[in-house]
């Protein structure tokens, strides 16, 4: 206990929830809305000020959805070691804690560096399958390259943040991310006002970004005397950790990366309809990274919660907590995409240029499509992650995965495929399958959530009915 309190942690087991949820979330929000910031003002430099203009911002688009495929089959390792740390946590057991952050550490290296091989060699053949117009070859060429070469640090930097997060600090993570979110800024300023680059200059600043943040978080991890102390000397891939942190983390990885699967065949489409389009939905997903933002720091936060009171066993504070951060990220999710819709015609035309080569009244108008149909119900994504962080908190990865293969994946695949069927001309229905899907998501969640709390609950009575003495007669009392 005395390890928790020394280094801005949070324990969740014990006393005021809120007022903790509150301390806890501030932090994340902080964190990750610099970071959506930070991404977007890079954006807005290459779309504004380098030589390709929106053609560049359009290449980012096209490229992220397998970017994001590759790299969030490890951010699920990362939550699986974050999972297994709060659980120690909860539990007081400092040497287990110890040895998932170095298991977790080297693992996270080596995977990464072997995803950095193959995302590279298979660019070519994902733009070509995903039909990327020419005209936006060469930079997501570019941009994709000078990403991927950051792959190893990002899956450590990851890896640790996921394991201080677990620890109830978000403090220090929040400062070394800001910091490392404003070199990726300068980097990518310096790239395109200094030496006329495009989109490589925003991958350039990304990879920059990994190198600072991994440096800032290690250098501090090695200064604490906590229970997520690290050491090089002890890096080593201890069996059972291992074991530990992939159960958790795979399903968790495959969940993500089926959502990015999805979005890899939607991209598909998008790009079918041409520059102006993908250059808008690109514009358009910068801004919907605001509402991300919020709702990826009370989903990680909901993590957190669950974890360490599952493995303190008290569910009442995870029903709690799953309440409060759901209806939470619903009003926010919602009253943000509002007003995002409200100003968007002045929003997009912060990431677009009069003079470059598209038509800007088409990427503006394209752009507003997509804040229509995405963007506004994005609040519906947000709550999907909430729910899923719940199952995956209680041990329940499996159940969160094979539920989003069949909504995020399956449904939205279903309803790509149908609209493009019934409406080829228009891509606003491409748009709104994601709504769709995460809908048809949220309602499943709900429904596995009340299974799984009944049979917490019935479990949690089984524990305490006192068993018979020799007699046949019961000793003690029942606690329920």
């Amino acid at each position: 206990m005395n390890a928790l309190k020394k280094n801005k942690t949070i324990d969740f087991t014990e006393g005021n929830i809120l007022k903790k949820i509150a301390i806890f979330i501030l932090p994340l929000l902080v964190h990750y809305f610099s970071q959506a910031l930070y991404v977007s003002l890079a954006t807005m430099i290459v779309g504004k000020f380098s030589s390709a203009g929106s053609v560049a911002i359009g290449a980012t688009s096209a490229a992220y959805p397998m970017l994001s495929f590759l790299m969030n089959i490890f951010v699920g390792i990362s939550e699986g070691t974050g999972i297994c740390v709060a659980i120690k946590i909860g539990a007081r057991d400092a040497k287990a804690i110890e040895k998932y952050i170095h298991s977790s550490a080297v693992f996270s290296f080596i995977g990464g560096a072997v995803l950095m091989i193959i995302g590279i060699a298979t660019i070519k053949p994902f733009l070509i399958l995903t039909e990327v117009p020419e005209s936006m070859m060469a930079e997501a060429t570019a941009y994709m390259v000078a990403y991927y070469l950051g792959f190893p640090l990002m899956m450590v930097l990851n890896s640790m943040a996921a394991s201080l997060r677990a620890s109830g600090d978000t403090y220090h993570t929040m400062i070394f991310m800001s910091i490392a979110g404003a070199a990726n800024l300068l980097v990518t300023a310096v790239l395109v006002f200094g030496f006329g680059l495009g989109a490589i200059a925003a991958g350039v600043g990304i990879a920059v970004m990994q190198i600072v943040g991994v440096a800032l978080i290690l250098g501090y991890m090695m200064r604490l005397d906590g229970m997520c102390r690290f050491s090089f000397k002890k890096l080593a891939m201890f069996g059972d950790s291992l074991k530990g942190f992939l159960r958790c983390g795979i399903p968790i990885g495959l969940q993500c990366s089926i959502f990015s699967l999805a979005n890899i065949f939607v991209q598909g489409y998008i790009n079918l309809h041409g520059d102006a389009v993908i250059a808008g939905s690109a514009a358009a997903n910068s801004l919907t990274n605001y509402i991300q933002s919020v709702t990826n720091a009370l989903a990680v936060a909901l993590l957190t919660i669950v974890s360490q009171n599952m493995g303190a066993k008290k569910y009442g504070r995870v029903k709690r907590a799953v309440i409060v951060i759901v209806l939470s990220v619903m009003v926010i999710g919602l009253v943000m995409g509002l007003a995002i819709y409200v100003f968007g015609e002045h929003l997009l035309g912060l990431y677009v240029s009069e003079d470059d080569g598209l038509n800007y009244g088409s990427v503006i108008r394209e752009g507003m499509l997509r804040i229509l149909t995405y963007t506004l119900p994005y609040f519906l994504y947000g709550m999907v992650e909430c729910l899923s962080n719940t199952l995956n908190g209680m041990n329940k990865s499996v159940v969160s995965m094979t539920l989003s293969l069949i909504g995020l994946c399956g449904v939205r695949i279903a309803c790509v495929i149908a609209a493009n069927a019934i409406f080829p001309q228009s891509v606003a229905p491409v748009h709104l399958s994601s709504s769709v899907s995460c809908l048809v998501t949220v309602l499943m969640e709900c429904v596995a959530l009340i299974i799984v709390f009944k049979q917490e609950k019935r479990q949690s009575v089984r524990n305490h009915i006192p068993k018979p003495d020799a007699h046949g007669k019961a000793f003690g009392r029942a606690r329920i």
